[in-house]
């Protein structure tokens, strides 16, 4: 059976078990965003939160890593971030409540959800300080938050686990007795206090940085076992948990091997491995992704499969006794605003095909050491309006997928999906049809923008108008064939125009229908407005978005206005001229310049805007060199 049975799990030596009796393997994703500035998962402003769900249901995983702050739970937290069209019932609710509909949604669903304490303060990553705690936030605070999540979510088998902490870092250590930056005695008071009101969820502690001057990731050292073991007054509840990643994030010593990638398993022993292996504790690799654009990490990602899976010496067979399971994981991350490793989904929400393709054979699929095998995708017919075989059950909680705030929009569904398409041409009541009999339960949705797509053609505007069927035909009869795309960017135009902002705010249809109806004829810019510099002029949204242009244009509507932001602090010039091989390669290519930086510069602790001579900004500028 893949399925993990109703109930509360616990562990037997280095398994982890389900109420059935069965050992099994926690395989999921990190659906972060809620312990940032947004106090909400990412994405809810693309798709429901149910629909989110179900597509990771589809993809093969078990698990969510949920972060949170203590910051998002402080009282009449408020999320942002969310489209409440596409999220009816989430509108009005605090943070904590969206909270609770995820969790109600992934028990009627049989989705697994893990808390994830992934810092004090809102903001991204983990405590800057290394530490579980902070001067506004200290470890009283993080236990009373702690034992309010495990009374609120007593009962609900969806929860089964707590991460205590999100890497501990720096000055944090292991088993030194120092109340102060001990974290593993730290683990035990959080642990224990959360027994005292919820004995079922799984206890998951990560290591630290540093052991005896041994460094790994962040939250990833596990050396300083068994010198010091955690201990928990409700016994078999203990999963230990480690962060580990590729060379794109770091280039650590042991990538530069000559026998890399074959040298990686006696690593993964000495730091992790071995729990599982001497049938000790289970492991929880809770953060591991990779952008998979180089080779190196294409040689490293799929060695850590496999070594998950139990093949420890990487010969190709599983060295697990039978029935026995290797290493839970949750892949870094699901929604791609992370900057260092994107997600499985892209910056359009679909699905990124290398990066599953990656891990997907580490998914769990049932309680044998047997491999996992490759999952195959299904070819979609097109479709007819009187199916030969019957529709399948719809879901067993209403879904979203049509926003109840608008009616359903047959057309648009249709262009949406190429197969109905060239089913049904522009046919809106055989795409209802189609809807209601199939998609629905299918768990397709309306993606396609018709004002978005006439935005993007002038011809369209003049035209079309903001006739939203009229759009959708088009696009159905003629626009696919041609090879035309929908590449106007409503919330870049109404971030470029401050007057559009304070008028409609982040509501993207509006945006696109002033820039139809009067921005063309105004000469109005449709994508005045620098992405990627407003991420790299503040270093908090280079961490939360990365290269995600959308959540970024959102952010900047929503709350970088508001605060006052600076959309423009980040300087190109002066960052080229301040690296002598930024400017060898890229010469005075301000967007290339500012990509970098997102991408690698703050990572690698260049200066972004450093004190230079205006005068050599000048000449620089001027295409003079501006060196020695």
């Amino acid at each position: 059976m893949t399925t993990i049975a109703p109930g509360f799990l616990h562990t037997d030596g280095g398994q982890i078990v389900d109420s059935a009796g069965r050992n099994i393997k926690l395989t999921g994703v990190n659906w972060f965003g809620a312990e940032g500035y947004a106090f909400a998962p990412q994405g809810l402003w693309m798709d429901s939160y149910q629909n989110h769900m179900n597509k990771m249901q589809a993809l093969g995983f078990n698990v969510i890593r949920l972060p949170f702050s203590d910051a998002m739970l402080d009282a009449g937290r408020m999320p942002t971030g969310i489209d409440y069209s596409k999220n009816p019932d989430l509108k009005g609710l605090t943070s904590l409540q969206v909270f609770d509909k995820i969790i109600d949604y992934a028990g009627k669903t049989g989705m697994k959800i893990i808390l994830d304490h992934h810092r004090s303060g809102d903001g991204a990553s983990s405590n800057e300080n290394g530490l579980w705690y902070t001067s506004q936030y200290p470890e009283s605070k993080m236990i009373e938050n702690w034992k309010m999540l495990a009374q609120r979510y007593a009962g609900k088998d969806a929860v089964i686990g707590a991460d205590l902490h999100n890497e501990p870092h720096g000055q944090a250590s292991w088993g030194t007795g120092g109340a102060a930056t001990d974290w593993a005695r730290a683990a035990e008071r959080i642990g224990n206090a959360i027994q005292t009101v919820n004995k079922d969820w799984l206890m998951i502690v990560e290591g630290v940085e540093i052991v005896n001057n041994q460094w790994y990731w962040w939250g990833g050292n596990l050396l300083g076992l068994p010198k010091y073991e955690v201990n928990f007054d409700t016994p078999n509840k203990l999963v230990y948990s480690v962060h580990d990643y590729g060379p794109s994030l770091h280039m650590m010593d042991w990538f530069k091997a000559s026998d890399f990638p074959n040298n990686m398993p006696a690593k993964w022993d000495q730091m992790w491995g071995n729990l599982i292996k001497n049938d000790q504790h289970p492991v929880l690799v809770g953060e591991f992704g990779s952008r998979m654009e180089t080779a190196i990490d294409k040689a490293w990602m799929p060695k850590l499969i496999q070594y998950m899976n139990g093949d420890f010496d990487g010969n190709g067979t599983i060295d697990l006794a039978k029935g026995d399971q290797g290493a839970s994981w949750t892949y870094w991350a699901w929604s791609p605003g992370s900057g260092d490793t994107g997600g499985i989904m892209t910056s359009d929400w679909q699905v990124d095909t290398t990066k599953y393709n990656a891990i997907k054979a580490g998914l769990f699929t049932g309680s044998t050491a047997a491999p996992a095998p490759t999952p195959t995708t299904t070819p979609v017919p097109i479709p007819t309006e009187t199916p030969a075989t019957p529709a399948p059950a719809a879901p067993s909680s209403p879904s979203v997928a049509a926003p109840v705030a608008k009616p359903f929009d047959a057309l648009a569904y249709v262009a949406s999906h190429a197969d109905l398409s060239a089913g049904f041409g522009a046919d809106a009541a055989a795409g209802t049809r189609h809807y209601q009999q199939y998609g629905h339960a299918e768990g397709r949705t309306v993606s396609f923008d018709p004002l978005a797509y006439t935005a993007s053609y002038h011809d369209l505007i003049a035209g079309l108008g903001t006739d939203h069927d009229a759009a959708s035909r088009h696009f159905i009869e003629h626009g696919r064939v041609e090879g035309r795309a929908t590449v106007f960017d409503a919330y870049n135009y109404l971030a470029a125009n401050r007057d559009l902002s304070s008028a409609f705010g982040a509501d993207a249809e509006a945006g696109a229908a002033h820039y139809i109806r009067h921005g063309v004829l105004e000469g109005r810019a449709a994508n005045g407005f620098d992405t990627l510099r407003y991420v790299a002029s503040n270093a908090d949204l280079i961490d939360a978005f990365g290269t995600d242009a959308r959540a970024a244009e959102i952010h900047y509507l929503t709350h970088g206005i508001a605060e006052g932001r600076s959309a423009t602090a980040f300087d190109p010039l002066a960052y080229l001229n301040a690296h002598a091989d930024l400017h060898a390669a890229f010469g005075s290519d301000r967007a290339a310049a500012t990509l970098h930086y997102v991408q690698h510069g703050k990572a690698e602790g260049r200066v972004s805007a450093p004190g230079l001579e205006i005068a050599a900004l000048e000449h620089h500028d001027a295409g003079v060199e501006a060196w020695g």
